[in-house]
């Protein structure tokens, strides 16, 4: 990986609170906005992720595995860093906050 290539760390949260929850304690960490994004679905009605990973930097495998996670609704927690060790960090406070991630990621 170039060292100036953003590393991306991603969980689903099956609670919409708990992902708030965890996104609050990113920013409070450090994080800037701008390497948060937080995707929400309310509903099983979820369009279709491949495009989203894709442009987000994740594996397109990881597409599917969260379209299946989101059937009763849920959120998508993507941060992307410059450093390994932030992106190390933000997966512990994923973890801790409930985020589910994918079998590739565990």
């Amino acid at each position: 990986m170039n060292k100036d290539s953003p590393h991306v760390v991603s969980a689903a949260f099956g609670d919409l609170f708990r992902a708030g929850d965890a996104l609050q304690a990113l920013a409070r960490a450090g994080f800037a906005e701008g390497e948060l994004e937080l995707v929400g679905f309310l509903d099983g009605h979820v369009p279709n992720l491949s495009g989203f990973c894709r442009n987000m930097g994740m594996p397109i495998e990881h597409a599917s595995y969260y379209q299946a996670c989101f059937e009763d609704g849920g959120a998508l927690l993507v941060i992307r860093t410059r450093q390994r060790n932030d992106s190390q960090f933000a997966a512990s406070v994923l973890r801790r906050y409930g985020g589910i991630f994918p079998p590739t990621m565990n």
